[in-house]
Order: structure tokens, then sequence, then C-alpha cells
């Protein structure tokens, strides 16, 4: 009896604090998630459990829309959908579709653990004066509603992330030709190099944010070489891509010159 009361609150000690296994998703893939899973207790989560317990908002981007996101036009077909909420200020809610043929869990998973390899060498490095990172966060959806019966590839997870307010395409333009200095590109260096991140080196995946710092937005592909570096210096003014040259070794420009923001 003793046993089988303990067993009971222990069961119930574990729903409480942690999401409930979702059959849908082999337990190798599950177990492999949950220490990136969004907190029980964070004031995001009753929200996002009244969204997508309401209606099955990942069938489609309708669907998605009328869930109440505004959502961004992807640039391909098969590109995840960026969504804000009006309950859910200061974050993003990053999606695949359930009509989508996409792994979303290994890209979520990429995300969330590339994510908190560059806040760590932000934080052991001492570069929080030149760098950010939006937090991270796997969201479990819930089992049901499920997608209707027919050729769908049923999706299991959404992610959250924090809103880094990054400037627009033309502020952030301009920041890159007048704000980099030498000292930032020698970080920069330093961080696309150890950490592998091949992605990062388009100004769009690191742009500045309203606090000045340049951002990591993309953080999906990281540990991962040989890195590009000529790809950064089309963003740089002339004197900044010279200096790139310097530390990386990378090809100039023909010709050397601004590139239109």
């Amino acid at each position: 009896m003793k046993k089988t009361l303990f067993f009971l609150i222990a069961l119930f000690s574990f729903n409480l604090f942690s999401f409930s296994y979702n059959p849908y998703v082999e337990q190798e893939i599950w177990d492999q998630l949950k220490p990136y899973f969004l907190p029980i207790k964070h004031p995001a989560k009753e929200i996002l459990d009244e969204i997508f317990q309401a209606d099955r908002a990942t069938f489609s981007r309708e669907s998605f829309i009328a869930a109440g996101f505004e959502v961004n036009a992807p640039k391909q077909p098969g590109n995840l959908l960026v969504g804000k909420h009006p309950r859910l200020k200061g974050f993003l809610v990053k999606a695949y579709l359930d009509n989508q043929d996409a792994a979303e869990w290994d890209n979520f998973f990429k995300r969330a653990t590339g994510a908190l390899s560059i806040k760590k060498w932000i934080k052991d490095n001492h570069y929080k004066k030149y760098f950010d990172v939006p937090k991270k966060w796997i969201y479990p959806l819930p089992i049901t509603p499920s997608p209707p019966p027919g050729d769908y590839f049923r999706k299991n997870f959404i992610l959250l992330v924090e809103d880094a307010n990054i400037l627009n395409h033309h502020h952030n333009g301009i920041a890159f030709k007048r704000k980099i200095t030498s000292e930032h590109l020698d970080a920069l260096y330093r961080i696309i190099t150890e950490l592998g991140l091949i992605d990062s080196v388009f100004r769009g995946n690191i742009p500045f944010n309203r606090s000045s710092k340049i951002c990591f937005i993309d953080t999906e592909h990281h540990h991962r070489w040989p890195i590009n570096y000529n790809r950064l210096l089309r963003y740089l003014s002339p004197e900044m891509q010279l200096y790139w040259q310097s530390v990386t070794g990378c090809e100039p420009l023909e010709p050397l010159a601004e590139v239109p923001i």
C-alpha cells in the first residue's frame, strides 16, 4: 500500500514538473531533447498550452495565422515559420507545419544546443560587451489535437525564442558599415573559428540589436568546419575589409569597395 502511494505521488510530481511523454516520439529522441524543454514554470508555458490545445495550429500556414500568429514570408517553401503572438510578448515562435516533410526535432535540437554553446563561449571569454544570443527552448506540442488523417507529417515540437530586438535589414546594413571595429572582428574571428559557426559569416544571421551588440540569431549550424571567411567581407567598410583579410587570410573582393546596403 505504501509503495503504491509513493509511486502515485512520484508520478503526480513528475507530471506536475515535466512534460508528459508523447508516444508519437521515439523515446530516444524524447530523452535527447528533454534537457532543452521549456521549463514548466516558464511564464510562456501556460499561454502556449492554451494556444496549441485549442486547435491544430501547426496544420497549415492558415491555421497558424488563425491561432493568432503574425508570420514572416518564408524565403523558400520548405523554410520554417517565424511567428509573433500578441500574448507572447518578448518571444518568437519557430515552427514547421504538418504539411512540411522536415524533422523539426533535429533542427530545434541543433538551434537550442548551438545557442547554449555560444552563450557559454561569450561568458567564458568575457565578450558580453560585443555579443549576445537569444535563449531558445523546445516546447513539446500537446498530443491532441492531432493532424487529420492523410498525407501529413505530424510535428511534435516548436521552438520558443527570446525576441532579440534586432535592427531591421536597412539599419543593420548601416551598423555593419559604421559600428564594426577591429576589436569586433578579432572577437568575431575567435568565436566563429572556435565554435565552427559556418553560417555566422552572413550579416542577416549576426545582426546588431538595439543594444549595439552583434546578436547570433541563427544557431543551427555550429561545430562545423571549414569557415568561408570571405563571405563576411562584402558587408564591411573598405577599412574593415582590409582588417578582416589580415586576420583571416581570406581573398580580397575585386575591387575592394562598399557593397550597397
